[in-house]
């Protein structure tokens, strides 16, 4: 017979992985963007002495006054119309999180990755969103969002420099080309991420209730041969 001792270590774990199961089941979520916080900076070289922002995935089309070429934006794919995107730091604009952010120069600025998302999966796509903030003048923005050259959306107008956040869901079909595109004046952008809506179970956890089960189904075995 098995003992009361080890049946009831069985049933406690049985019992703990029951209720933990639901809770701690769900490791973190894996940000699938790539320098989605945009703090992955090679060099920050700010376009004026002591400045706080530079020019980055600047376009072929330079304004003279900005002085040259810029670095790439990293993770990302730039088109712009004009001198670049902005990257930035506190000094210049708040930040939502870390260190940096990046401003959308001008009207149809976008910036672009392609994302491992797995075809029929469904994934939250989230974001803080501003627009440009100065005494005395309001910047309304808003941003449109494509998915392999599709418009699925746009985001709501802001119109200061206090940072909203916002997320919508979508199902993939395959990997997923995601776009942004600047639409109004200036929207300031920042920790841009896209996660697996059902996430994985934490191996703890599945050990725990292995362990429960197991013991359950030694229990019945013992019962049937005595």
């Amino acid at each position: 017979m098995i003992s009361k001792r080890l049946r009831r270590f069985i049933t406690i774990c049985t019992s703990l992985s029951c209720i933990l199961l639901p809770i701690s089941t769900q490791a973190a979520p894996i940000n699938l963007v790539t320098n989605g916080n945009f703090e992955t900076v090679t060099t920050f070289t700010p376009n004026v002495p002591g400045g706080s922002y530079q020019y980055v995935g600047q376009n072929s089309n330079l304004n003279p006054s900005n002085g040259g070429s810029s670095p790439a934006l990293f993770g990302w794919t730039t088109n712009t119309v004009w001198r670049g995107i902005v990257l930035f730091n506190s000094g210049y604009q708040p930040v939502a999180g870390g260190n940096y952010a990046i401003q959308f120069e001008s009207y149809t600025d976008n910036i672009s990755q392609v994302i491992q998302t797995v075809a029929g999966h469904t994934y939250t796509l989230a974001y803080d969103l501003s627009a440009y903030g100065a005494p005395g003048q309001s910047w309304p923005s808003y941003l449109q969002f494509r998915l392999n050259g599709a418009v699925v959306g746009y985001s709501p107008t802001v119109s200061t420099n206090i940072y909203s956040h916002q997320q919508f869901t979508f199902t993939a079909t395959g990997a997923t080309n995601l776009e942004i595109w600047s639409i109004g004046a200036y929207p300031q952008l920042d920790n841009v991420s896209v996660t697996d809506v059902v996430q994985v179970a934490e191996p703890a956890s599945l050990s725990l209730l292995m362990l429960g089960l197991t013991g359950l189904t030694l229990v019945k075995r013992r019962r049937r041969h005595y």
